[in-house]
C-alpha cells in the first residue's frame, strides 16, 4: 500500500462510515479492486481498517464533546454523592446498555466472523440484505402515528443488538443501529444522534486492541507508520465533515435512497465473482 492508496481508503472510510452503506464493506471491495490485500495479510489490513475507525472516533469525540463532558460530570457527581442531571444519567446508562451486545459479540466472535466472511461474495450478499432491511424499516417507520422522543433502556439494548449484528463487512453499523431505533418508533433525528454516540465505545475498544496488536506484532514491518497516519488523518477530516452534515440533514433522507445503491453494488459484486 502506498501513501496515495492510504489517503484514498481514509477518505472512502470517512465518506461511508456514517452513510448507511457499510464502510467496512466498501473497504473490503476497494482493497480487492486495488489488489492491496494481495500483498498484505488480512490481520494487518484489519488493523489498518481499525486505524481508519480511530480517525472516525476522534471526529465523534470532537462533535459530541459537550455530551461526553456531561457524562463525566455525572459520573463524578454520582461517585461523590452530589446532584446530577437526569438526562446525563439516562444517556450514560443507555450507552452502556447499548454497548453490551456489540462488546460481547466483538470479544467472542469478531475474529471468527472476520476470517470467514471477509470475502467479496459475502460482502455483496450482506449489502443486499442491508438494502432489504432499509426498505422494511422505512415502510414500518411510516406507520408509527406518534414517534418517541426519548430512548429507554430497553430501546438502547435492542439498538445495541442491531449494532452488534453489523460486525461483518457488508452490514452497515450506522444503518443497522438507526434501523433498530426506527423500528421502535424513535424519532429519526434522535435515532441518528444516539447511533453516532453509540459508535464511540465500540470504536474505542476496537482501536485500543488494534493499537496493542500493531506494536505487539510490529506491523510497521508491513506498513510504515506514515501509511497508518495518512489513513487516520484522511478518515478524521472526512468523517467530521460527513457526520456534521448528516446530523443536520439526515431526517429528510429516506433509507430507501440508500437501498438502491446497496442493491446495485451487491448485484455487481455477484456478477463479478460468479
Amino acid at each position: 500500500m502506498n501513501f496515495i492508496e492510504a489517503i484514498f481508503l481514509g477518505i472512502l472510510h470517512g465518506l461511508t462510515e456514517f452513510l448507511p452503506v457499510s464502510s467496512s464493506g466498501q473497504l473490503v471491495i476497494f482493497e480487492h479492486l486495488l489488489a492491496i490485500n494481495k500483498n498484505i495479510n488480512d490481520t494487518v489490513m484489519k488493523s489498518f481498517d481499525v486505524v481508519l475507525h480511530a480517525g472516525t472516533l476522534l471526529a465523534l469525540l470532537i462533535i459530541f464533546k459537550k455530551e461526553i463532558i456531561n457524562i463525566f460530570k455525572f459520573l463524578i457527581a454520582f461517585i461523590s454523592g452530589k446532584k446530577y442531571q437526569q438526562n446525563d444519567k439516562s444517556l450514560c446508562i443507555n450507552l452502556i446498555i447499548g454497548t453490551i451486545p456489540g462488546a460481547f459479540l466483538g470479544f467472542w466472535g469478531a475474529d471468527f466472523l472476520d476470517q470467514n466472511f471477509r470475502k467479496l461474495i459475502f460482502v455483496g450478499l450482506f449489502l443486499i440484505i442491508t438494502g432489504i432491511l432499509f426498505l422494511f424499516t422505512e415502510y414500518f417507520f411510516k406507520n408509527f402515528k406518534k414517534q418517541k422522543t426519548k430512548i429507554m433502556s430497553k430501546n438502547a439494548f435492542l439498538i445495541g443488538i442491531f449494532q452488534a449484528l453489523a460486525i461483518v463487512p457488508g452490514f452497515s453499523r450506522s444503518g443497522f443501529s438507526i434501523c433498530g431505533a426506527l423500528l421502535q418508533g424513535i424519532d429519526k433525528q434522535i435515532a441518528i444522534h444516539f447511533s453516532f454516540m453509540l459508535a464511540i465505545p465500540i470504536i474505542l475498544g476496537a482501536s485500543l486492541l488494534s493499537v496493542i496488536d500493531i506494536f505487539k506484532e510490529n506491523f510497521f514491518n508491513f506498513l510504515p507508520l506514515k501509511i497508518f497516519l495518512a489513513g487516520f488523518i484522511a478518515s478524521f477530516i472526512i468523517s467530521f465533515l460527513v457526520a456534521k452534515l448528516l446530523l443536520k440533514f439526515f431526517r429528510s433522507i429516506p433509507l430507501y435512497f440508500f437501498s438502491l445503491f446497496l442493491f446495485l453494488e451487491g448485484l455487481l459484486i455477484f456478477y463479478w465473482e460468479i
